[in-house]
């Protein structure tokens, strides 16, 4: 198919149902032939091709847009909500820190009462300690009276006892 040299282009709304190629003067030329249909079909082609071609570069662009306002968007929100997590990131970090120094607190708290309360054991346990002690030296004092010692005597004799100066003797507290 050879192609048509001059300015005219196709037209089959305004003159009609006939097809006509409408030269610049807009004088119309009835196409009758096998060639000339030949060359309308190609013209027509050639324009819906063109018309295609612009539709399909404008729907490029447009999807090429979006896809950039899309993908602007996204870096936009990726990058708040990376900042989000950092944000958070440091909270729990500061919570963390925070937390830790009031359990150390406590654990110290806790080893300072348990000393208290361990101290305050012992001493309650010599105490009892000592006056048992002392009420079975004194019931045994009681029975060296009683059998005919002088009270110093007793006691001399309780302390030698008590310090294990006196041979195979002892007393069981």
């Amino acid at each position: 198919m050879k192609h048509t040299p001059g300015p005219w282009y196709w037209d089959s709304e305004g003159l009609g149902s006939k097809d006509v190629l409408v030269f610049g003067k807009g004088y119309p030329f009835e196409m009758t032939s096998t060639a000339n249909k030949n060359l309308i079909a190609a013209a027509k082609k050639r324009e819906e091709d063109a018309i295609a071609a612009k539709a399909q570069a404008e729907l490029l662009a447009k999807q090429e847009k979006e896809k950039a306002e899309r993908e602007a968007k996204e870096a936009l929100e990726r990058a708040e909500r990376e900042k989000q997590e950092a944000i958070e990131a440091e909270r729990r970090k500061a919570q963390e820190e925070a937390d830790r120094i009031r359990r150390e607190g406590e654990a110290k708290e806790a080893a300072r009462l348990a000393e208290e309360k361990r101290i305050k054991d012992e001493e309650e346990r010599r105490a009892q300690d000592k006056a048992h002690r002392k009420e079975v030296n004194n019931k045994i004092l009681a029975d060296l009276l009683k059998a005919g010692a002088s009270e110093e005597v007793a006691k001399s004799i309780i302390t030698a006892i008590v310090k294990g100066e006196v041979f195979a003797t002892r007393i069981t507290y």
